[in-house]
C-alpha cells in the first residue's frame, strides 16, 4: 500500500491520539469459533525458486504455526495446479503450479481451496479438470469452479463447534469464456443460479460466506460500485464477503451480524512488484454457545517479498504498525461507527460487530 502513503488525504491522520488510544485486551470466549482467510497464493517465480534451494515447505514453515491454529481455514488459490493444459492466448501472465504443492496445503491444514478468480482456467478445461482431480485425491474442498454451471455455484458448507457456515466464490472480472455454463467447465459468477442457491441454502445455515474476486490492482480504495453490491448482497442473504485481486489489503467493515473485507492482499505470492506492502490473515471470530458473530481479527503477515523474500512471517513491529493505521483509517473512512482496537501485545487489530 505504498500508492496509500502518497495519496491518502491529509485529514486521515490528524486524528493519531485517537488511534494510539485504540489498544486494548480484547476479551473472547475461550472456545470461540475462528475461521481464517488468506488472499492470493500461488507456487511460482519467487516460491519456486525457494523452494528449489530450500525444500517444499521452505516458505510457509515460519508461519505453520500460527496459521494451523485456528478452527478452519481457507485460501484463494490463483493458481492452475496441473502437469497439462494448454494457456489462453492472449493472456500475459499464466499462474501453472506443480501439483507436488497440494502437500504444502495439507502442511497448512488448509480447509478450503478458493478457485473464483481469474488464473483458475489459465488452462482452460484440460487444465482446471486435472486439478479438481488433484483436490479430490488431497482431500481438500474447493468452491468457486467445476466442469459445469451447477458444480461451480455449489457450496461448501461446514459445521464447526455447533455452527453451520456455507461458503461461496465468484470472480467478478473474467472474461466470459472462462464462466462455466451448462455443460462448460469453468469460474462462478454472481448468474442467477449462484443467487438462488445462496437464497435457497440461508434458510438451513447459521452464515454464509461469500469470497469475490474484484477491485483494482495495486489501489488501496474501493470503488462506489463495489460499495453497492455489497449492501445488495447482504440484503440477499450473504453475511460476509471477503475480497482478493487487488495484490494490497482495503478496508474493512463491520456491523452486527455481517462485515466486508474488500481485499486481503497476497497470502503466497512470488512476484516482487515495487507497490507490494504486508498482507493480512482476516479471522472472523464467533461464539459457539450463543453462535453470535463477535467481530473480525486482522493478523498482518509479511508481503513486500523484496525486503523479506518469500518466506511468510510476522512483519517487524514498524511495519505491523504502519499497516495497522493504514487499515484503521481506510476502514474508518467505509464506516465511521466502527469500533476498531489494537491489541495490547500489537500483533492484531480486531474490528468488533456493532450491537
Amino acid at each position: 500500500m505504498k500508492l496509500l502513503r502518497f495519496v491518502i488525504p491529509l485529514f486521515f491522520f490528524w486524528n493519531t491520539i485517537l488511534f494510539s488510544d485504540q489498544i486494548e485486551s480484547i476479551q473472547l470466549p475461550l472456545d470461540t469459533l475462528t475461521i481464517a482467510f488468506g488472499g492470493d497464493t500461488h507456487f511460482v517465480w519467487g516460491i519456486s525458486e525457494l523452494q528449489k534451494k530450500e525444500g517444499l515447505t521452505s516458505p510457509v514453515t515460519k508461519i505453520l504455526p500460527f496459521f494451523s491454529r485456528f478452527d478452519f481455514r481457507a485460501l484463494n488459490i490463483e493458481t492452475v495446479i496441473s502437469y497439462n493444459g494448454k494457456s489462453k492466448n492472449k493472456k500475459n501472465y499464466v499462474f501453472q503450479s506443480d501439483p507436488e504443492n497440494l502437500q504444502v496445503l495439507k502442511e497448512l491444514k488448509l480447509n478450503l481451496a478458493i478457485l473464483g478468480n481469474n488464473h483458475t482456467y489459465d488452462l482452460k478445461d484440460e487444465g482446471l479438470k486435472e486439478m479438481l482431480d488433484w483436490f479430490k485425491k488431497y482431500e481438500i474442498p474447493t468452491i468457486g469452479a467445476g466442469l459445469n454451471l451447477q458444480e461451480s455455484t455449489k457450496p461448501y458448507i461446514a459445521e464447526i463447534k455447533n455452527i453451520k457456515l456455507a461458503f461461496f466464490s465468484v470472480s467478478l472480472i473474467n472474461p466470459k469464456e472462462d464462466y462455466a455454463d451448462v455443460n462448460k467447465p469453468g469460474i462462478a459468477n454472481l448468474n442467477p443460479m449462484l443467487l438462488q442457491e445462496i437464497s435457497k441454502t440461508q434458510k438451513s445455515v447459521d452464515y454464509i460466506f461469500l469470497s469475490i474476486h474484484w477491485g483494482q490492482e495495486y489501489n488501496p480504495f474501493i470503488s462506489k460500485e463495489q460499495k453497492n453490491l455489497t449492501q445488495q448482497l447482504f440484503k440477499r442473504g450473504v453475511n460476509f464477503i471477503v475480497g482478493h485481486h487487488p495484490h494490497i489489503p482495503q478496508g474493512i467493515e463491520v456491523y452486527s451480524n455481517s462485515a466486508v473485507v474488500y481485499s486481503l492482499g497476497n497470502f503466497l505470492f512470488g512476484s516482487a512488484h515495487y507497490l507490494q506492502d504486508e498482507n493480512i490473515v482476516a479471522v472472523f471470530h464467533f461464539d459457539p454457545n450463543t453462535k453470535k458473530f463477535l467481530g473480525i481479527e486482522i493478523y498482518p503477515i509479511t508481503g513486500r517479498y523484496r525486503k523479506y523474500g518469500y518466506k511468510l512471517d510476522e512483519p517487524n513491529e514498524d511495519d505491523k504498525d504502519k499497516l495497522f493505521k493504514e487499515l484503521y483509517y481506510l476502514s474508518k473512512k467505509e464506516n465511521p461507527q466502527q469500533n476498531i482496537f489494537i491489541s495490547k501485545n500489537r500483533k492484531s487489530l480486531f474490528i468488533k460487530a456493532l450491537d
